[in-house]
């Protein structure tokens, strides 16, 4: 299994180095609200941008099953996020501390699981891997800004995420949805 997750690893670095680079840049600062633009863009580009391109064609060639995609797509981008915060993590800025470090890494993951999950849902379903999402992402920063913590979307909202539980929650529910959806109808757009 190591070895297809290298190929699929490599098939991405591959492909899409260039964006992969910027956006790596971006991820080494630590503040969560400076680099979630930048992990938005990190999302969107991902398995919903092949999809948007017709570029399954090589995904499909690989030895993978629909929901291996997925997870892998997934936890590519997991990884790279993973790796870009904890080298940024090891640049002493100020006094950050320990906790405030895994805090927005935390955060970082369920923006990333959340937006993965949107665009890809909104691919999945024949619109584009960009534009909507971000249309999303306006209408997030909207409602969640909205009344605070009286505010229950507050709790749950991607951007704002009130409560850290309940948000990777609701990121793992999105989540479960376009892996179904993906599932379900495949990846020819």
């Amino acid at each position: 299994m190591f070895k297809r997750i290298e190929a699929f690893f490599a098939k991405e670095f591959s492909e899409k180095a260039g964006r992969l680079f910027v956006f790596s840049i971006f991820l080494f600062v630590p503040n969560f609200q400076f680099k979630m633009l930048f992990l938005f863009l990190l999302a969107t580009s991902m398995l919903a941008w092949d999809i948007q391109q017709k570029r399954t064609v090589n995904l499909m060639i690989l030895p993978f099953s629909l929901s291996q995609v997925f997870l892998l797509s997934w936890g590519f981008m997991i990884s790279l996020i993973t790796i870009t915060h904890f080298i940024g993590a090891a640049i002493p800025v100020g006094l950050l501390t320990t906790g405030y470090f895994v805090q927005s890494w935390l955060n970082s993951l369920i923006f990333a699981t959340s937006y993965f999950s949107i665009a890809m849902i909104f691919v999945i379903s024949g619109l584009d891997n960009l534009g909507m999402p971000f249309l999303v992402l306006i209408g997030d920063w909207i409602l969640s800004s909205i009344g605070g913590f009286r505010n229950f979307y507050w709790y749950i909202s991607p951007v704002s995420q009130g409560n850290v539980l309940a948000s990777a929650t609701f990121a793992f529910v999105l989540f479960a949805l376009a892996l179904y959806m993906f599932v379900k109808k495949g990846a020819t757009k």
